[in-house]
């Protein structure tokens, strides 16, 4: 169980690692002087239904989007991804609510995207209807992410949202998620942060050797990307 100063320590080594990670993407894409956005703060969701189709998502999913009022053009999406487990899939369903995160997300321009998989009450990680159907994204929920930014492009009037760089959040299961997105699209990510888990450790998780999960590769311009992790 973590304590209270890990958990204060994961709080601030992760704002920390957010913070500078944003400040460099602020300069890697300059605001639009032409762009204009006319709403107030504004919430989008998307939602997708289990798919029965090969190297698609098996899991609902929904996608819930924050965005800054005031923002003449987004800068950076911020993805806070759960955990694995059912408890802490519900958890994501409220990330985008998150004050103490959308302060963050505000102050660089950023939108703030929560991913909410609807894990199907299983008891192991190994279940049916279980994390490892999103774990890995090459399993669909690449697929589905890349899917719910185009759409939320569109619904939130920010074109941008396709374009601009990610910073990936993941805890536990979504540490795994944020790990392998960066090595299948490092060019898209400005920065990520693993707490408590990694594609290495999933691989030998608690001296279990799991067969069934392909370490992916890593490209060269995966060390160019700023991360930042956490064991516990």
């Amino acid at each position: 169980m973590n304590t209270p100063s890990v958990i204060l320590t994961s709080i601030l080594t992760c704002a920390f690692c957010l913070d500078g990670a944003l400040q460099a993407a602020q300069h890697q894409v300059p605001p639009s002087p032409t762009a204009t956005h006319q709403g107030a703060r504004r919430y989008v969701q998307v939602e997708y239904p289990p798919s029965t189709a090969a190297n698609e998502l098996q899991l609902g999913v929904a996608y819930n989007l924050w965005i800054p009022g005031g923002a003449p053009r987004l800068r950076c999406v911020i993805v806070h991804q759960h955990g694995a487990g059912a408890q802490a899939s519900k958890g994501g369903e409220t990330a985008a609510y998150d004050l103490h995160w959308q302060a963050l997300a505000k102050k660089w321009d950023c939108a703030l995207l929560g991913p909410f998989y609807h894990v199907l009450g299983e008891k192991t990680d190994t279940s049916p209807g279980a994390s490892e159907l999103w774990m890995d994204p090459r399993l669909g929920s690449d697929k589905s992410f890349l899917k719910a930014l185009e759409e939320m492009s569109v619904q939130s009037g920010h074109p941008e949202l396709n374009t601009v760089p990610r910073v990936l959040w993941g805890h536990s299961g979504g540490a795994i998620w944020s790990n392998v997105m960066t090595m299948l699209h490092p060019e898209s990510v400005v920065a990520v942060f693993l707490r408590s888990a990694s594609a290495a450790s999933f691989r030998f998780d608690w001296h279990v050797k799991r067969p069934g999960f392909r370490q992916p590769e890593v490209p060269a311009a995966v060390y160019t990307v700023p991360s930042c992790a956490t064991p516990a």
